[in-house]
C-alpha cells in the first residue's frame, strides 16, 4: 500500500546577522498551517504541512547549554524525534527502509535538527541511540539477535567521499556509484561499512567522520553548507518462530543533510548561470525536478540519472521507503525568497508517494542467495576471485575493483549470517578510537590546545592540536609530520595543519609554565592573532582567535590560565574571528545606519571568499589577485552622483596590471566555478594539468574580458549655468579609494543653436527666470583634455561626461598617450526648462569619468600601430579643419534671415568679438604647430608600421572571412528592404499580413546572419593570432564611430571624405549606412 512523504517544516530563531539588519519576522504558524507574509506586499501566502515547529522564541537556555521551551508553542529537539524520529525508529524494527531528510537555506537551521549541538542532540544521534536501548531491551525478553552497520558520506562536487576513511586514503575523484543488475539499487563500489554494537561506537564514528570532513574541508577550503550528508544505519533482526525456522528483518535508515539552497540575494548571487553553474546547486536543482516528476504521477518520466544525490536517493523517493522531509525556514523578512522557495519545494514533495514492503526472508534462502551472487562475481573475474592486472586498462580495472568489493561485502555478509545460524552474536569491528577519544576528552581539560571554528558549527572544535611540550612548530611538511608521529622530526613536537598559505615552518610555539608564547616561523608565514598581524613573539592567552595562512582558523584554550586577552566575548565563534579579521583590515567599521550595517556585513560575507579565491589563485598560478572596495556611485559608468557606498571585488592581473570593478553577484558566481574547478584539479592534477597557469579563455572562471576600465572621476556642479553663465576649470580624478589619478579640463558655455557665444547682457540674475524666457536652452559641453599619472592607462583614453538625465558626452579615443587633448565639443539643446531642471542645475551635478583600456598579452601588434596612425590622422585632420576655420575669419555665414534677426545681438557682441579675434588667432599658430608635430608623428609612425607587413597580411586574411560575412549581411538587409520598398509602393493599402510576413522574413534571416558571423568570430578567435583579431575588433568598433562623426562634420567635402574612406578601409571598418540629415549639424543633440 502507497503512502505520502510525510513533510515537516521548522523555524529557527533570528541570527545575529538578521538582528544587526532589524528584519522583521515573516513568518507565522497555526496547527499544521504555516504563513508566509510578502514584507512589500503584504500578501500573505498559506501551506498545510504534517508537522509545523515553531522553535522561532518561547524558550530559554539552561546553564548546561540545553534549550527548554517556555510555553507550549515552542518545539524543541525532543519533540521534534519523539514526532519523527520516534516513526523512523518504529519503521526500522519493522522491517521498512525509512528515509528521513532535511532542506533548506544555508544557515537555516537544516543541521542543528538533524545532528544538533553540544547537549541539543538533533534527530540523528537520538535515534542511534534510542535504536540500542530498545535491542537491548529485547535482548533481555526475546532470542532475538540483531546487527547494526553503520556508514558515513559526503557528496560535494558530484563526488563520493567515504567519511569514515582519512582524507590522505581517499580515492581520486571520490567513490564511484553503480546501479546493482539484480535489486536495481544504486550503490557506492568501495563504500566503508563498519560493525558497530553500541550507541557509543555510532557516536564515536560520526565524530571520526565529521573530523575527516572538517580536515578535508579545511584543506580544499570548502564549507559544509555546500555538501550532502548522508548516514545510513543497516540494522538486521534475526528471530525464529515456533517451527525453528529463522527469520531476517533487513532496514536501512538514511539520514541526509542536504547541501544549503544557496542563499542568492544575501550574497548577492543572482541569475540562472549561478542557480544552474555549479554541482552544487545541480544536484538540488535535480532533486526538484525528481520530487517535481514524482508529484505529478505515474506517467512522468524521473530524471533520477542526472545527479549523484538522486541516484542514491531514488528509494527514499518514491520507491522502497517510508520518507521524512524537515524543511528549515529563516524567519527573516530579508529572506523572504528563498524562504517562499522552500516552502513550495516542501509542497511538492507532499505529493509523492512512496511503497514501502517489509524486506524480510528465511535466513537459509538469504545465504543461499548470497552465495549464488558470490559464485556469480566469480565467473565474472574469470573463475577465481583476483586483483586486475594494470594491462588490462583502466576501465577494466575500475570494473574488476568493483566487483571484488561487492563479492567481499557478500561474502561477510553470508560468514555473519552463518555465525547467527549457529547461536553466535556478531562481533563490532575491534578499533582504538573510542579508548582514544575518551582520552583526548580528558586531556583537553588539563592540556592547552588548539581547537578549529569553522563556519557551520557543527564543524568547530572537531579538530584538536595539544600544546603540551616545551617547543612545537606549526606548518605543512608531510616529512615532519611523520616524523613526529614517530617521536622523530623537530623534537617530535610537529603540529601538522592542511589549507592554504601554510608553510612548512609557518610558527612556533613556546612553553614556559602555564604561559604559552607564538612567533613566526617564517618571514613569508601569514598568521593573525586577534586579527592583528604577528610580527613578533607574543603571549597567548585564553580563547585568543588565531588564523594560520588564509583559511585556517583556531581558537586557543589554556585551562591552567583562563585569563582572556581584552575585549574576548563569552562566547567566540567563526564569525567573531572574521569580523577582527576585517576590522584589522580598516573596512569594517563599528556603529552606523541600517544600511551601514548591511554594507559590514557584506563585506564579512565576502572576506573569507576573497582570501579563499587569492589562495586557489596562488596555488594554480593563475597571477590573479582579488580585494575587497568600497565603491562610491560616482565612480561607476553611469549618471548616478550619489555619494553611496556599495561593495563590490577588485580584480587585478598581476602580468599586466589590468584592473576590473565586479559587482558582488559576477563574483559570487565565480568563485563557485573556482571551488569546483580547484576541486576537480586538487583530486587529479595530472589528469586537469591544462587548467593549471594564467587564464586563457571564458571556460576559465578566472578569465576576465579586458575592455574598458574607469580611471578616475570627477564631479562638476552646475549652478552658474542656471544663471547663463559659462564655467570652465581643471579637475582632479579620483578613484574609488579616493587617490588622485589624473585630471580633466572641462568648460561649460551657454550659447546660441549655432554654438556662438552668449554675451554679459543674456546673463540672468534668478534661476526662475530661465524659465520664463520659455525659448530652447542651448549649452556647449567641451572636454578639452584629460590627463593620467600613471603609464599603464596610457593604452587608449576617453572621457565620458553625464550630463545629469540630459546627454551623455563622449570623446573619440586616444591612444599611447597620458595626456590627451580632446578639444571636443557637443551643444546640448534643451527645449523646455522646467523647475526640475532649475532644481538640478542649483543643487546638483555633472559627472565625468575618465576611462582606459585593458592592455592586451599583444599590444605591440600592427592592428594596435595602425589604429594609432587613424587616430593621428583623425586629429591631424581636425586640426587643419579649425586652421581652415580661422583663417576664414570663423564659421562662415549664419544664413540669411537669420543674420538679420540675430545683427542686434551681433552688434552687442562686438567688444566680445574683437576678443574672440586675438583668441583666434592665438589659438590659429598653436593649431599649426600641433598640425606640424603631428605630421611628423604620423610620418614616424608610417615608418615604423612598414616592417610589420607581414603580420598585418596575416591579419586581414583572417578577418576576411568576417568582412565576407559582413557583406552578406548587408547585401540580404539590402535585398529585403527593397522587398518591403516594392511592396510598399506597388500595392498602395496592402495587406499588413504581407507587410508583416515581409519583415520577420527580414529579421529572421538578419539574425541567421549574425549567428554565422558568431560562430565565425569563435573561429578567428581561437586561432593563433585570435587575441590579435579581437584588438583588431573593437579598435575598429570605436573607430567606425569616430569616422561616422567625422562623415557628418565633412559631408560635402569630397577629399576629407576619401580620406576617412581610405582609413576605414585600412583598419576593416565599414562606413556604410544612412547619415543625419546634412542641415542639422550631427554635433547638436535635441531634448525634449
Amino acid at each position: 500500500m502507497s503512502e505520502n512523504v510525510k513533510v515537516a517544516v521548522r523555524v529557527r530563531p533570528f541570527n545575529k546577522r538578521e538582528k544587526e539588519r532589524q528584519a522583521q519576522l515573516c513568518i507565522q504558524m497555526s496547527g499544521q498551517t504555516t504563513t508566509i507574509t510578502n514584507p512589500h506586499s503584504k500578501e500573505e501566502k498559506r501551506f498545510t504541512f504534517d508537522f509545523s515547529y515553531w522553535s522561532h522564541d518561547g524558550f530559554e537556555e539552561q546553564s548546561d547549554g540545553l534549550l527548554v521551551p517556555t510555553g507550549a508553542q515552542y518545539a524543541d529537539q525532543q519533540r521534534v524525534f519523539e514526532d519523527l524520529g520516534r516513526g523512523v525508529l518504529a519503521n526500522a524494527f519493522n522491517g521498512f527502509n525509512t528515509s528521513l531528510f532535511a532542506y533548506g537555506q544555508t544557515g537555516s537551521g537544516k543541521s542543528y535538527s538533524m545532528v544538533g549541538y553540544s547537549v541539543n542532540k538533533g534527530i540523528v544521534p537520538i535515534t542511534c541511540e534510542e535504536l540500542f536501548k530498545k535491542m537491548n531491551e529485547n535482548s533481555e525478553n526475546s532470542s532475538t539477535r540483531y546487527q547494526v552497520k553503520f556508514s558515513m558520506l559526503e557528496i560535494y562536487n558530484e563526488k563520493v567521499r567515504d567519511l569514515l576513511q582519512p582524507p590522505q586514503q581517499q580515492q581520486k575523484g571520490g567513490l564511484r556509484v553503480r546501479e546493482n543488475p539484480k535489486s536495481k539499487k544504486f550503490e557506492v563500489v568501495g563504500l566503508k561499512l563498519v560493525d558497530v554494537k553500541s550507541y557509543n561506537e555510532i557516536e564515536t564514528q560520526m565524530e571520526l567522520g565529521t573530523k575527516h570532513r572538517t580536515v578535508a574541508a579545511t584543506k580544499m577550503n570548502n564549507t559544509s553548507s555546500r555538501a550532502h550528508t548522508i548516514v545510513t544505519v543497516l540494522f538486521e533482526q534475526i528471530t525464529k518462530d515456533e517451527s525453528g525456522v529463522e527469520t531476517t528483518k533487513r532496514s536501512e535508515m538514511n539520514l541526509v543533510d542536504l547541501a544549503g539552497s544557496e542563499r542568492a540575494n544575501s550574497t548577492g548571487a543572482t541569475g540562472e548561470r549561478l542557480k544552474e553553474g555549479s554541482n552544487i546547486n545541480k544536484s538540488l536543482s535535480t532533486l526538484g525536478k525528481v520530487i517535481q516528476a514524482l508529484a505529478k504521477g505515474k506517467n512522468s518520466f524521473v530524471p533520477y540519472r542526472e545527479s549523484v544525490l538522486t541516484m542514491l536517493l531514488r528509494n527514499a523517493l518514491g520507491g522502497n521507503s517510508k520518507t521524512i522531509m524537515i524543511a528549515a525556514l529563516s524567519p527573516a523578512d530579508i529572506n523572504y525568497d528563498e524562504t517562499l522557495s522552500t516552502l513550495r519545494y516542501a509542497d511538492q514533495a507532499k505529493q509523492i508517494k512512496n511503497k514501502a514492503v517489509v524486506n524480510e526472508s528465511p535466513t537459509e534462502k538469504l545465504i543461499r542467495e548470497l552465495k549464488e551472487q558470490i559464485e556469480e562475481l566469480k565467473s565474472q573475474l574469470g573463475g577465481k576471485p583476483m586483483q586486475p592486472s594494470s594491462s588490462q586498462g583502466a576501465g577494466a580495472a575500475d570494473a574488476d575493483q568493483a566487483l571484488l568489493a561487492r563479492m567481499q561485502e557478500f561474502e561477510r555478509q553470508m560468514a555473519f549470517q552463518a555465525n547467527v545460524d549457529q547461536g553466535g552474536q556478531p562481533e563490532a569491528q575491534q578499533s582504538t578510537e573510542p579508548s582514544m577519544h575518551e582520552k583526548e576528552k580528558q586531556k583537553k581539560a588539563t592540556t592547552a590546545h588548539f581547537t578549529n571554528l569553522n563556519e557551520d558549527p557543527a564543524l568547530s572544535h572537531i579538530i584538536c592540536h595539544f600544546v603540551d611540550q616545551p617547543e612545537m612548530v606549526v606548518g605543512q611538511d608531510e616529512d615532519s609530520a611523520a616524523a613526529s608521529e614517530e617521536g622523530g622530526g623537530e623534537g617530535g613536537n610537529y603540529i601538522h595543519l592542511t589549507g592554504f598559505g601554510i608553510r612548512k615552518r609557518h610558527a612556533v610555539i613556546t612553553m614556559d609554565g602555564s604561559d604559552v608564547f607564538i612567533e613566526p616561523g617564517s618571514a613569508a608565514s601569514n598568521t593573525r592573532v586577534n586579527g592583528t598581524q604577528l610580527t613578533e613573539k607574543v603571549p597567548l592567552k585564553h580563547n585568543d582567535r588565531l588564523l594560520f595562512g588564509t583559511n585556517s582558523i583556531f581558537l586557543f584554550v589554556n585551562p591552567a590560565n583562563q585569563d582572556p586577552s581584552a575585549g574576548t566575548p563569552e562566547k567566540v565563534d567563526y564569525e567573531f574571528a572574521q569580523e577582527e579579521i576585517a576590522k584589522a583590515s580598516g573596512l569594517l567599521v563599528e556603529g552606523g545606519d541600517a544600511e551601514e550595517k548591511e554594507r559590514m556585513s557584506q563585506i564579512l560575507e565576502l572576506f573569507p571568499m576573497v582570501a579563499e579565491v587569492n589562495a586557489i589563485s596562488d596555488e594554480m598560478d593563475k597571477k590573479m589577485k582579488f580585494s575587497v572596495a568600497l565603491v562610491n556611485d560616482m565612480m561607476l559608468p553611469n549618471a548616478s552622483t550619489s555619494d553611496r557606498s556599495q561593495v563590490m571585488v577588485k580584480a587585478v592581473n598581476t602580468r599586466n596590471e589590468n584592473e576590473w570593478l565586479i559587482d558582488r553577484a559576477e563574483f559570487v558566481d565565480r568563485r563557485y566555478r573556482i571551488q569546483e574547478m580547484f576541486g576537480d584539479w586538487a583530486y587529479d592534477q595530472d589528469k586537469d594539468a591544462s587548467v593549471y597557469g594564467p587564464p586563457r579563455s571564458d571556460a576559465d572562471p578566472f578569465f576576465i574580458e579586458p575592455s574598458s576600465v574607469v580611471v578616475g572621476f570627477a564631479g562638476i556642479f552646475v549652478v552658474p549655468l542656471s544663471l547663463r553663465m559659462d564655467s570652465e576649470d581643471t579637475y582632479e580624478a579620483l578613484d574609488y579609494a579616493a587617490q588622485r589619478q589624473g585630471s580633466v579640463c572641462v568648460a561649460l558655455e551657454p550659447c546660441q543653436e549655432d554654438g556662438t557665444p552668449l554675451t554679459e547682457e543674456d546673463f540672468l540674475d534668478d534661476p526662475s527666470a530661465l524659465m520664463q524666457l520659455n525659448e530652447p536652452y542651448h549649452i556647449k559641453v567641451m572636454i578639452r583634455w584629460a590627463e593620467v599619472t600613471h603609464a599603464r592607462f596610457s593604452t587608449a583614453l576617453r572621457c565620458v561626461l553625464y550630463f545629469g538625465d540630459l546627454d551623455v558626452i563622449q570623446t573619440p579615443w586616444m591612444y599611447g598617450k597620458t595626456k590627451a587633448d580632446f578639444n571636443y565639443e557637443k551643444i546640448v539643446t534643451i527645449n523646455k526648462v522646467t523647475p526640475a531642471l532649475i532644481e538640478w542645475m542649483e543643487n546638483g551635478m555633472a559627472k565625468v569619468i575618465i576611462e582606459s583600456k585593458h592592455k592586451d598579452d599583444e599590444s605591440t601588434s600592427s592592428i594596435t600601430r595602425l589604429t594609432s596612425m587613424a587616430d593621428m590622422a583623425m586629429e591631424l585632420q581636425a586640426a587643419k579643419d579649425r586652421i581652415k576655420q580661422l583663417e576664414g575669419g570663423g564659421d562662415g555665414d549664419d544664413g540669411g534671415d537669420g543674420g538679420k534677426k540675430n545683427s542686434k545681438k551681433d552688434r552687442k557682441a562686438s567688444a566680445k568679438a574683437a576678443k574672440e579675434l586675438e583668441k583666434a588667432k592665438s589659438e590659429l599658430v598653436e593649431m599649426k604647430k600641433k598640425a606640424e608635430a603631428l605630421e611628423k608623428e604620423l610620418s614616424t609612425a608610417k615608418k615604423a608600421a612598414k616592417g610589420e607587413g607581414d603580420q598585418e597580411k596575416e591579419l586581414k586574411k583572417e578577418l576576411k572571412e568576417r568582412d565576407k560575412t559582413i557583406s552578406k549581411l548587408e547585401s540580404e538587409v539590402k535585398k529585403l528592404s527593397k522587398k518591403d520598398s516594392k511592396k510598399d509602393s506597388g500595392k498602395a493599402g496592402a495587406n499588413n499580413a504581407d507587410v508583416d510576413a515581409a519583415i520577420k522574413e527580414r529579421d529572421e534571416t538578419i539574425a541567421r546572419l549574425q549567428r554565422e558571423m558568431e560562430e565565425l568570430n569563435k573561429k578567428v578567435s581561437a586561432a593563433p593570432t585570435g587575441e590579435t583579431v579581437a584588438v583588431a575588433n573593437v579598435a575598429a568598433d570605436d573607430l567606425k564611430e569616430s569616422i561616422k562623426t567625422v562623415l557628418n562634420q565633412h559631408r560635402n567635402d569630397a577629399d576629407a571624405r576619401a580620406l576617412w574612406t581610405d582609413v576605414a578601409t585600412k583598419v576593416g571598418a565599414s562606413t556604410d549606412g544612412p547619415l543625419p540629415p546634412a542641415n542639422k549639424p550631427s554635433s547638436v543633440c535635441s531634448i525634449m
